[in-house]
């Protein structure tokens, strides 16, 4: 019989200290919805991603920063400065109590300020620190500033992106920092791992460049060794009946292939459509490729007097490949995401209100997975966590006052 999922994750009993930004704060998501105790640590009045948009009712604050709440789930808050000497004194405390630290600070940051690996890891030596940058630790632009853009571009993936003659199209969401903050995940995990099998904490250098750039596959082997440049290809048909098409409420994408061809056409010649597709010349994957405008003369018209979902149960019956481009509505209404509860209720009892989170794209046997509660506030959990270090609470409120946390 099937073992009950745990009720503990695997990952309760580690700590992290979360002082990333924009380029790892997935990183911190992942663990903490893993279990992990994720401690957000932010300056005085609160992270700067907090005043990153949408934000709930449109109104811009802090607390209602849908992008806030969308990244720090399961972590807790707490507010300090790690530039001033309580900050930092405060800091290390903390660090010697941690497994992790995620960082994105540029090289050598935290070195200046004594909180650099080096030293933290002298008071701790299974501490694993894992820092994320544009670029890396060393190399001719460790120096180099980066936003997401600059490191899809160079990391190659913003090339393959768009429509052929035109220019380069930026895809949406921060890709360049999700997969760096997902290639941080790994690192860690496997960091984490390497300590627990006997070894030593150590610190993990994330390059976004570097963890781009494998996702452009197979394009940069194709030009060692063939030494051609892949080129965009938008919703350009390589054949008729295979790309994108428009259709009544949206787009749909077909893979008609040399089986499926006949039967697409057999449906679109019952409705009065592509008599003329009907040949046998129609049968060549070649010939359609060569065709692909007059095929597309009878195809779109055709789409077009259908709906998305029409298009796509008519097709998948008759097993030709047909997807859906499905918009955030669709997603929130997939009647495979929500038979699989793909999407998590999270309760806000400071906005009056519960929403559906997205959940996690992995189930596990015998672990649980969760979003333990929702974004914190800022510094909401100041009280516990230094109190844990033996601050009293008249110490914490004058800390505050002095601007230290």
């Amino acid at each position: 019989m099937p073992t009950e999922p745990s009720t503990e994750s695997v990952y309760s009993d580690l700590r992290v200290l979360d002082l990333a930004g924009e380029m790892g704060i997935y990183c911190g998501k992942i663990l903490a919805d893993l279990g992990a105790e994720v401690i957000k640590v932010e300056p005085p009045g609160g992270d700067s991603c907090r005043r990153i948009g949408p934000f709930v009712g449109d109104e811009p604050h802090p607390e209602k920063s849908l992008y806030w709440f969308q990244f720090n789930t399961s972590k807790k808050s707490i507010t300090l400065d790690i530039t001033t000497a309580d900050g930092k004194d405060l800091f290390r405390k903390l660090a010697a109590t941690a497994d992790v630290i995620i960082e994105t600070f540029a090289p050598g940051y935290l070195d200046g300020l004594g909180l650099g690996y080096e030293a933290l890891g002298r008071e701790n030596p299974g501490l694993i620190m894992t820092s994320i940058t544009p670029f890396g630790q060393t190399g001719p632009y460790r120096d180099y500033k980066a936003s997401d853009l600059v490191g899809i571009a160079m990391g190659g993936q913003l090339y393959l992106a768009g429509t052929p003659g035109e220019p380069p199209v930026q895809a949406g969401g921060s890709q360049g920092y999700n997969q760096a903050s997902l290639h941080a995940v790994v690192g860690t995990l496997i960091a984490l791992h390497c300590r627990d099998i006997g070894g030593e904490g150590q610190q993990i250098d994330v390059s976004m460049q570097d963890a781009v750039t494998p996702s452009m596959e197979t394009a940069a082997p194709f030009w060692v060794m063939n030494k051609h440049i892949r080129k965009r290809t938008g919703h350009e048909h390589r054949a008729a009946g295979y790309g994108l098409y428009p259709c009544r409420d949206g787009f749909v994408s077909l893979m008609s292939g040399a089986r499926a061809w006949e039967p697409l056409i057999a449906w679109m010649n019952e409705e009065g459509y592509g008599l003329d597709l009907a040949g046998e010349e129609w049968l060549s994957r070649a010939f359609r490729g060569e065709h692909v405008d007059e095929g597309d003369a009878h195809i779109i018209p055709w789409c077009l007097d259908h709906t998305m979902r029409e298009l796509i149960e008519g097709l998948q019956a008759r097993h030709t490949i047909a997807m859906p481009i499905n918009t955030p509505k669709d997603l929130v209404e997939s009647p495979q995401l929500n038979a699989r509860n793909f999407f998590v209720e999270v309760d806000h009892p400071e906005l009056g209100a519960k929403y559906r989170y997205p959940g996690s794209p992995y189930r596990f046997s015998h672990i649980e997975w969760r979003i333990a509660h929702r974004a914190p506030l800022i510094g909401e959990h100041n009280l516990e966590i230094f109190g844990q270090l033996g601050l009293s609470r008249q110490e914490i409120i004058a800390l505050k006052g002095a601007g230290v946390i």
